[in-house]
């Protein structure tokens, strides 16, 4: 018997001794990860990155994959590919870093659906994107569309109205969803919706960016914001800038959908009196532009911006402020105005 009890008392030394030295090895292993975080953390980024790689990487080639099969039209291959791949990835959360790969194959799924004509899988394809980011304004806009399309205007109404919550100042959202509304005889709640839309649509704020030679803009070089209204009249609007070595500004106006802006005129401030702006010689970063005979800039987007080069003098001169002499307005479709007209609004 006391050999026994010997031989189990060994057993728990050595037994002891193996669990101190995991316990060692564990220590040493997060000791080595923290020193290599603290004092090289783009190893670890880089080992990060290498693993996610490694992990992922059999979903972005069969999303090149399936991309390839579809430049060429061959559908159901291309669906042979995605429908596993779709499985493999489970349910996927927004802030998963499956995520890219979700949302693109689920993307491809959806065109499929199109070009095949079928409905349904249009339509639980697209719920299944506003389930994977129920605060995407699109994937909402684009499930109302296949819904309404398929006859089935309730849904398509729903679908709208997380479009509306998600982007209220959206002619996109707001013309169809005060239509159907509108059509379906509730007239209480097609007129809250284009009030929400002009409530949405009656301000918005400016910012100018300034940066020096060589350097990017940034928020530590920025105008205060000013404040604006969309009167659809010419504000004359002065931003102070208080800098010198400036050699680029940009100007970006109210990040608000389907707006119009006229700029009649812009000029600098400098110690040296003030300067007027030649359009013609700005560089821009708009979406659409035009400029009439009178020389009135006519600007559009979802965020429209003006970025121009300073003139050499300009340079090494300290700009104190920028001066706008602009009009701002909301467009409006022939259809919200005709609703605004039978509503009484």
């Amino acid at each position: 018997m006391s050999g026994r009890n010997t031989k189990t008392r060994k057993l728990i030394k050595v037994a002891a001794h193996v669990a101190r030295g995991a316990l060692l090895i564990a220590a040493l292993m997060a000791a080595s990860v923290y020193f290599l975080w603290s004092f090289n953390p783009s190893l670890v980024d880089s080992l990060d990155s290498y693993i996610v790689e490694r992990h992922f990487g059999v979903y972005s080639k069969r999303l090149a994959e399936a991309r390839t099969l579809l430049d060429n039209s061959r559908l159901a291959e291309a669906k042979g590919v995605l429908v596993p791949m779709l499985k493999d990835l489970g349910r996927v959360r927004k802030q998963d870093r499956k995520a890219p790969y979700y949302a693109e194959a689920l993307d491809l799924m959806l065109y499929i659906a199109g070009r095949e004509g079928d409905q349904a899988a249009s339509i639980a394809v697209a719920r299944a994107m506003t389930e994977f980011d129920p605060n995407h304004y699109n994937y909402w806009l684009n499930l109302a569309y296949i819904l309404n399309s398929s006859g089935e205007r309730g849904p398509a109404i729903d679908a709208l109205k997380n479009a509306f919550r998600i982007a209220p100042a959206s002619i996109q959202t707001t013309e169809p969803l005060s239509t159907l509304l509108f059509e379906g005889g509730r007239k209480d709640e097609a007129r809250e919706v284009i009030t929400g839309f002009m409530n949405a649509n009656r301000g918005g704020s400016i910012a100018v960016y300034h940066a020096g030679e060589g350097k990017e803009f940034s928020r530590d070089r920025t105008s205060r914001l000013i404040a604006i209204a969309f009167t659809g009249g010419v504000q004359r609007l002065s931003l102070p800038i208080g800098s010198s070595g400036t050699s680029r500004l940009r100007v970006e106006f109210p990040a608000v959908p389907d707006l119009n802006i006229m700029v009649a005129a812009m000029s600098l401030a400098t110690n040296a009196g003030v300067e007027a702006i030649d359009f013609r010689k700005m560089s821009y970063g708009l979406r659409d532009l035009s400029e009439d005979s009178s020389g009135v800039l006519t600007v559009t987007g979802s965020r429209p911006y003006v970025e121009f080069e300073l003139p050499g003098h300009l340079k090494t001169a300290e700009i104190r402020a920028i001066g706008i002499d602009a009009a701002f307005f909301q467009r409006a479709s022939a259809g919200i105005m005709r609703l605004k007209r039978e509503l009484g609004i």
